[in-house]
C-alpha cells in the first residue's frame, strides 16, 4: 500500500495544494475494515490525527458501506472521498476501448486467447517453449493492462500462430477451455 499525503501550504499569504510520497507500507489482509485499521496504525506511528484529515482516496473502494471509506468515514465524517485524477484518466481510456463493438470483440479475442492457454498446462508449456514473452491477461479496470496484453499478443503473434496451428492438428492437446478449436476459428482473429 503507498501512502501519499495531500495537504495545503500557506506560505507569505499563497495557498498551494502539496502532495507528497511518504511510504510504502505491506497490506497483510484486503477487507475494508482491516485495511482501514492498517491506515489508523499507520496514521498514528507517523503522529498524524485523522481527526485533521479533510479529504481520502483509498483504492480499495470496495463500497461505501464495506470499504475503507465507510470505515474512515465513521471515524471522521469530514473524510469525503476525493476521486484521484490518475484513476479519472485511466477510466478514460477503459471506457475509451469499450465505445466500439470492433474493440471490445478484439479485447474479448486477446483474453480468449490468453484464457485458452493458460486453462490447460499443457497448451501453456507448447506456448512457453516458442514464445518471448508470456502472454497477459487484461484487467477491465486499468487501461495500461491492456496495452501489455496487446503488446505480448502481437510480440509473440507468429509463435502464438505456429502453436495454434500444431494444437489443432494434434488430437492429443486438451482442448477444454478454448473457444477455437478449428482451423479457420485460430484464423479468424
Amino acid at each position: 500500500m503507498s501512502q501519499l499525503i495531500r495537504y495545503v501550504n500557506i506560505k507569505d499569504g499563497e495557498c498551494s495544494v502539496e502532495e507528497n510520497f511518504v511510504d510504502f507500507d505491506i497490506s497483510h489482509q484486503k477487507t475494508g475494515t482491516n485495511l482501514s485499521e492498517e491506515i489508523m496504525q499507520k496514521l498514528s506511528s507517523d503522529r498524524l490525527g485523522i481527526q485533521k484529515c479533510r479529504g481520502e482516496n483509498f483504492s480499495n473502494m470496495g463500497g461505501k458501506y464495506e470499504g475503507v471509506q465507510a470505515h474512515i468515514f465513521k471515524i471522521n465524517d469530514l473524510s469525503k472521498f476525493v476521486p484521484c485524477k490518475a484513476h479519472g484518466l485511466n477510466l478514460v481510456g477503459v471506457h475509451a476501448a469499450e465505445v466500439s463493438v470492433l474493440m471490445i470483440s478484439f479485447f474479448v479475442k486477446v483474453l480468449e486467447f490468453f484464457n485458452c492457454f493458460s486453462m490447460s498446462a499443457l497448451r501453456w508449456e507448447a506456448l512457453l517453449d516458442s514464445i518471448k514473452t508470456n502472454l497477459k491477461r487484461h484487467c477491465d479496470t486499468r487501461w495500461p493492462s491492456r496495452d501489455q496484453a496487446i503488446t505480448a499478443f502481437q510480440k509473440n503473434l507468429p509463435s502464438v500462430y505456429e502453436v495454434l496451428q500444431h494444437m489443432t492438428e494434434q488430437r492429443s492437446m486438451p482442448r477444454s477451455g478454448c473457444h477455437y478449436s478449428n482451423r479457420t476459428g485460430w484464423m479468424d482473429m
